[in-house]
């Protein structure tokens, strides 16, 4: 059997954290390589993460200075021998056939992928991917456009050559946006399921819930984002540079409308959209509507909002 390496990083979540690697142990799938990464947790959870190991020898912990979940999840890629690699939250839980599942769906494709539920205290509600099936990458990136969940990192299994060296961008407050599409584009295809195995907390403490006063950097995350997305699909994949394109200028005017109180995102849009006026010009859609793009950011005043979380941190949380 396949040995599957899942990486879970572990920072604060010593009330959680039990259930998460209970529910990882009790896999029907056997060959596991359970990586528990503390990233410097100030509770209990390195001693956890020590005991587990004691107990199972497919769990191995794994401490190291703290740098963040990407830093984290960096170190459990750097230190997987699996032939595939999963990606589980320390304060979310799976079912018993989460891996199994997704070894059946993944087949000789690169990366497979499972439905999940939004976890409260009173409800689990189901989400399951659109059309499942097998796809090419090019397909499965273009449906990034308009479903938030493919840039989900934690639903999914990778064949380990297909990650390769790839790895999560360190320092921002999102990280599996920033990884999960370059996965897919070196993949040549992806297989869905839309059973839910994965179950994915909802918790009011949740980094990527408390937005505040870090409204800028999450800007500038997601500036940062849309616009190295755009560049690195256009020159791989060429035809779909249109779409993402407008897609992200699309997006970048959202942005700027409320980026009165954020002077370094607004230079930053501003910068971007000037440097791709050619390409914009060149969108195959109206005149008007091609001018409208180019007006919206370099020429009208941005309002700015007073709801500190009308942005999110990632794709999921705009559905909080």
């Amino acid at each position: 059997m396949s040995l599957v390496s899942i990486i879970v990083p572990v920072y604060g979540v010593e009330q959680y954290l039990p259930e998460c690697v209970e529910s990882l142990l009790r896999q029907t799938h056997r060959e596991l390589e359970i990586i528990l990464v503390d990233d410097a947790s100030p509770d209990n959870c390195p001693r956890l993460c020590d005991r587990y190991a004691a107990q199972d020898s497919r769990v191995r912990a794994v401490h190291k200075p703290n740098g963040g979940a990407a830093s984290a999840r960096n170190a459990g890629l750097d230190a997987a021998t699996g032939d595939y690699i999963c990606f589980v939250d320390g304060d979310d839980w799976v079912d018993p056939d989460y891996v199994n599942h997704l070894l059946d769906t993944v087949g000789d494709a690169d990366i497979g992928i499972c439905g999940f539920y939004r976890s409260t205290k009173s409800k689990n509600e189901p989400h399951a991917p659109e059309q499942p099936g097998k796809l090419s990458a090019e397909a499965y990136l273009l449906r990034f456009l308009s479903d938030w969940s493919c840039s989900l990192l934690w639903n999914k299994i990778y064949r380990r050559e297909t990650i390769g060296d790839i790895r999560m961008a360190e320092g921002h407050a999102i990280d599996d946006e920033f990884f999960t599409y370059l996965v897919v584009m070196n993949s040549k295809n992806v297989a869905i399921s839309p059973k839910p195995l994965y179950y994915y907390r909802l918790r009011g403490s949740s980094v990527m819930r408390t937005v505040d006063d870090r409204l800028e950097r999450v800007m500038l995350d997601r500036v940062e984002y849309i616009t190295t997305r755009y560049r690195n699909i256009s020159e791989k994949m060429p035809r779909l540079a249109e779409p993402f394109l407008q897609d992200a200028v699309d997006t970048l005017i959202r942005y700027w409308r409320y980026s009165k109180n954020t002077p370094k995102a607004q230079k930053q849009i501003r910068a971007w959209t000037k440097a791709h006026r050619r390409q914009i010009m060149g969108l195959k859609l109206p005149l008007k509507t091609r001018l409208s793009y180019l007006y919206q950011i370099l020429i009208k005043k941005p309002v700015g909002t007073t709801d500190p979380n009308w942005i999110p941190l990632s794709m999921e949380d705009a559905f909080d």
